[in-house]
């Protein structure tokens, strides 16, 4: 395995609110406040962060054609989001509140229409956000001013087919800043040539860091999915699933992560091993073969056994490249003991056949039944960390991730700018 180093992820970043380091006695030791986890008071002051950073809510492919929209709850930052497409095919964004009495405008979550009208007044809008009309306008609106009455603007950026929004009415970095060397990996990759999504997503009643903390690390797979996922990930070689690369990228990661080369899907399992042969994208596939991921800068090791990539997208977004496709998960805070986990697997086009297409839903379903243990196991954490039992949780050396993740978030609501630092010696 590698040998680890600690002093890159002690490298400085910057999320819009100037340069800083992430909290370096958690980066060192692993060790994280419990009430991180259950105060409300810190809850408020991480979703000031999730107001001021571009966040990835959508697919440019969800908005395929002027006039289609789709609508995004943003609890974190208490904001209904609408993205349309305009009849000019520029994407947009705008809070989903109307300019009347400030009622949600569309209480749907996708469609295409010319127009937006609201239910209460029937004020209406287009699909780039101008107020078109209002009933009784000249009687009971004589001196209403159209051109400023439109839908509010959001910010938006389109990269790689991902659709990011930042909350700030003047964020403080464009999306290349904020996302830096995360461009740079993932130049040369296809996403946006993905284009057919299968969705999951469910509340957790637990902390949205302890979501994103389970997803971020391998050395739980042995224990907690050893009847699901171990045999396939679990190696002779690699048996606690550590990463075998490590990549800091501001307050962004990623980890190159292995399979177990020796895995044979058992003739007593035959749903699995159709899923293996119809659906070859969302495999654990064998790095021998050349996939759509296959580019430089990811597997930088040349692994033998690689198996996917994991990019950690401040604050929320997990997402995972692998031979044939790739997959992204979303933890959206709701309230400092429930989240919104969303989880979207990505193929490269529509199931032609009949195979295909149960291939498909059935590994989206193995998939959910996964992350099914990882959600129930952060409920029980919830639930016994309110007990106070245990003061700090500890993360281990190949839980970097997760440590770098609290370190950034414990600079960010203490102000840790930047200075000058004398790293303590090991």
């Amino acid at each position: 395995m590698m040998e680890l180093d600690v002093e890159k992820a002690l490298a400085e970043f910057d999320v819009g609110l100037g340069r800083m380091h992430p909290d370096e006695d958690i980066i060192r030791t692993g060790k994280v406040a419990s009430d991180t986890y259950l105060s409300k008071n810190r809850f408020d002051q991480e979703m000031e962060v999730f107001r001021r950073v571009w966040l990835n809510v959508g697919l440019e492919s969800d908005v395929p054609k002027p006039g289609s929209w789709i609508v995004r709850d943003v609890e974190a930052g208490k904001a209904s989001i609408l993205i349309a497409r305009g009849q000019d095919g520029i994407i947009r964004a705008f809070h989903n509140v109307c300019s009347h009495r400030a009622l949600k405008l569309v209480w749907g979550e996708q469609g295409c229409d010319s127009q937006f009208v609201c239910p209460y007044h029937a004020w209406s809008y287009a699909s780039d956000g101008r107020l078109r009309g209002v009933p009784d306008r000249a009687a009971s609106f004589p001196d209403l001013d159209f051109a400023t009455s439109g839908l509010t603007p959001i910010a938006i950026e389109v990269w790689k087919g991902l659709i990011f929004i930042n909350l700030d009415p003047e964020p403080a970095q464009t999306l290349r800043d904020f996302l830096g060397g995360v461009m740079d990996l993932l130049e040369d990759t296809p996403l946006d040539r993905f284009r057919y999504t299968a969705r999951l997503s469910g509340v957790v009643q637990s902390n949205w860091k302890a979501g994103f903390d389970a997803a971020s690390e391998g050395y739980h797979v042995r224990a907690l999915h050893a009847d699901s996922a171990k045999d396939m990930v679990c190696s002779q070689k690699n048996p606690h699933v550590h990463f075998v690369s490590l990549d800091v990228y501001g307050p962004h990661r990623r980890t190159s992560n292995t399979r177990n080369p020796d895995f044979v899907v058992p003739e007593s399992k035959p749903i699995q091993k159709l899923i293996f042969e119809a659906v070859p994208q969302v495999t654990v596939a064998d790095a021998a073969e050349r996939g759509a991921f296959d580019v430089a800068g990811l597997n930088p090791t040349q692994d033998e056994d690689w198996s996917n990539e994991q990019i950690s997208i401040f604050p929320n977004c997990i997402l995972s490249l692998a031979m044939h496709g790739f997959w992204t998960m979303h933890y959206w805070p709701i309230s400092p003991d429930s989240f919104r986990w969303e989880a979207h697997y990505h193929f490269a086009k529509a199931p032609q056949t009949w195979t295909e297409r149960f291939g498909m839903e059935a590994s989206v379903a193995f998939n959910r039944d996964i992350s099914s243990e990882d959600i129930a196991c952060t409920e029980k954490q919830h639930t016994a960390m309110e007990s106070g039992a245990k003061p700090f949780i500890q993360f281990g050396i190949y839980e970097m991730i997760c440590r770098h993740q609290a370190a950034v978030l414990e600079s960010i609501v203490n102000g840790s700018h930047a200075t000058p630092m004398v790293l303590a010696a090991e």
